[in-house]
């Protein structure tokens, strides 16, 4: 597969819902920000691993991801004053329906831990952003990916 080619089957395939995680993420906050609800001061958005480092093939997911990370870190700055923490997490290689091919190869030689990570792993990491327990928790991006990133 050429370069060209590659580069057009990650626009085609992967345009639309790299923008719709970016238009949620965005629509969400804004939501909040411009029809404040006083019982939420917590926030923790879900970005992934491809946030923080690139990919060959998903350029425009790997983009949405980053700008993910950007407007969770922006929106920190804007939204801290209101007394209101935004987080971000990066899920690596979670074990859902929608794993890539080739994930087992990524699983041995890429994590240090030999494993894919579960759901209620991630959630649990979400929970503790939304509750007292990370009260000075803010702008942070909380990786949960056994280590892949390093």
């Amino acid at each position: 597969k050429s370069s060209y080619d590659a580069a057009r089957s990650s626009f085609s395939g992967l345009l639309i819902p790299g923008t719709m995680a970016l238009l949620t993420a965005f629509v969400g906050f804004a939501t909040l920000v411009l029809i404040p609800i006083p019982m939420i001061r917590e926030l923790a958005i879900t970005a992934s691993i491809a946030g923080l480092k690139g990919d060959p093939g998903v350029s425009v997911y790997v983009a949405s991801k980053h700008a993910v990370i950007g407007l969770a870190r922006s929106l920190m700055k804007e939204t801290g004053p209101l007394g209101i923490r935004v987080n971000a997490t990066a899920p690596g290689e979670i074990d859902t329906s929608i794993l890539s091919p080739g994930t087992e190869k990524i699983v041995e030689q890429q994590i240090p831990m030999h494993r894919l990570g579960t759901p209620d792993e991630v959630a649990k990491i979400i929970y503790v952003l939304c509750t007292e327990t990370s009260s000075y928790v803010n702008g942070a991006e909380i990786h949960i990916n056994g280590g892949q990133h390093v």
